[in-house]
């Protein structure tokens, strides 16, 4: 996974409307930790459901599966590895099993700002006590987990008899116009 340092602007893919990083950990580089209010958790764990930019592959976490990063010595064995991946990678939503791929969620706050993290943002909360911004955790407290499948592209101001014409098809035949389209496949 990229490193990207917390609040810098978003890069990571090309589909970008001004997002802010949180969470996108990295190998032999600090990061916050702390307590977060349990109510962050629960909550954080319902974006999952509703995740975005979907590409192939899979996080790993460079706390708990070191030897994916680099030539590594004393590597577990095969069934403890399993249960390691699992631990990392599954996730319990209302009672069911996920698996966190390399996916990643968007957070609206109060003041406008969009937020992307990845999905793995939840177990470095949970497994290793990374504490994300305030500004953060008060947008996942405030924000309705599904709210990117609705979010819109901001429209250009279209002007003359041509943005007339434009704007008229455009209610004949309205474009797929949402930031992130739903991934009918997942």
């Amino acid at each position: 996974m990229a490193y990207f340092p917390d609040l810098s602007p978003y890069t990571y893919s090309s589909r970008r409307y001004g997002e802010l990083n949180v969470g996108w950990l990295g190998p032999n580089i600090p990061f916050p930790k702390g307590d977060v209010p349990p109510e962050f958790v629960e909550r954080l764990k319902q974006f999952y459901r509703f995740s975005v930019n979907a590409t192939r592959g899979i996080e790993f976490c460079f706390i708990c599966e070191p030897w994916m990063f680099s030539p590594y010595t004393g590597a577990p064995d095969e069934s403890e590895k399993e249960r390691i991946f699992d631990m990392v990678h599954n996730i319990e939503i209302n009672g069911q099993i996920h698996r966190v791929y390399l996916l990643e969620i968007r957070v609206l706050g109060r003041d406008g700002k969009i937020y992307a993290a990845p999905t793995l943002i939840y177990h470095y909360v949970v497994a290793h006590k990374y504490r994300p911004p305030q500004e953060f955790i008060d947008a996942v407290m405030t924000c309705e987990p599904d709210w990117c499948r609705h979010a819109k592209k901001p429209r250009e101001k279209r002007i003359g008899i041509r943005g007339w014409l434009l704007n008229l098809l455009d209610k004949i035949d309205p474009p797929d116009d949402r930031m992130w389209p739903v991934d009918e496949k997942r």
